[in-house]
C-alpha cells in the first residue's frame, strides 16, 4: 500500500482521499501535481488483481481507517462485491470494467480485446514473474495454454509523462522469452 502526501502538503483530514490501484498511481499523480489538488492518496498493489478476496479485504482496511473523511475509489470491477461494499458505505466508485479501459478509453480497450490483445502496463511488467507464479503456479503448459488460446498479441504500455507506448508483439505462440519486455 503505498500512500501520497506531498512534502509540501501536509496530510490532513479535511482533504479527499482517493483510493486507487497502483496500476494508476502515476496518472493520477500527475494529475494531482499538474492541477495542484488538495487531495491524499492510497495506492493498493496492482498485484492483488489476482488474488480479489485480498484486494477487497485491503480496500476494507483503508476505508475503515478513513471513515471520517470524504473519499473517492478509482478500481475496475475487480470483485463482484466491490460496488455493493462501497454502497454500504456510501462510497463511490469510478464506472469503468478495468483499469485498462481508463487508460485507453472503452472503445479502444474493446477493439483490441476483441482483435485479441493482452494488456500489459509497465506495474505489471515490473512484478509479472510474481503474478504469473501466484496464478499459476509452476505450470509453464498451463500459462502457454491460457495465453496462446486466448491472446493473438500483447499491448504493452509505459507510463512517462503520459506517453504510451503501445507495440504489437509477434504472437504469443512464436515468441521466445527474450521478445517479451
Amino acid at each position: 500500500m503505498h500512500r501520497n502526501n506531498s512534502p509540501n502538503q501536509k496530510a490532513n483530514t479535511d482533504r479527499k482521499l482517493l483510493v486507487s490501484c497502483g496500476i494508476l498511481k502515476k496518472e493520477i499523480e500527475s494529475l494531482i501535481s499538474k492541477n495542484n489538488w488538495p487531495i491524499n492518496t492510497v495506492f493498493l498493489d496492482s498485484s492483488l488483481h489476482v488474488e480479489p478476496d485480498r484486494l477487497l479485504s485491503s480496500l476494507i482496511i483503508v476505508l475503515s481507517r478513513h471513515r471520517e473523511r470524504k473519499v473517492s475509489v478509482i478500481f475496475g470491477a475487480c470483485h463482484p462485491m466491490l460496488d455493493d461494499v462501497l454502497a454500504m458505505l456510501g462510497i463511490k466508485r469510478m464506472q469503468a470494467q478495468n483499469c485498462i479501459g481508463m487508460l485507453i478509453g472503452k472503445k479502444i480497450f474493446e477493439e483490441q480485446l476483441s482483435d485479441g490483445a493482452f494488456f500489459l502496463l509497465e506495474d505489471w511488467a515490473r512484478k509479472w514473474v510474481r503474478i504469473l507464479e501466484k496464478t499459476f503456479g509452476d505450470s509453464p503448459e498451463m500459462i502457454k495454454q491460457v495465453f496462446q488460446q486466448g491472446h493473438k498479441y500483447n499491448t504493452c504500455s509505459q507510463s512517462k509523462l503520459h506517453i504510451r507506448i503501445t507495440s504489437r508483439m509477434p504472437p504469443i505462440n512464436a515468441r521466445k522469452k527474450s521478445d517479451c519486455p
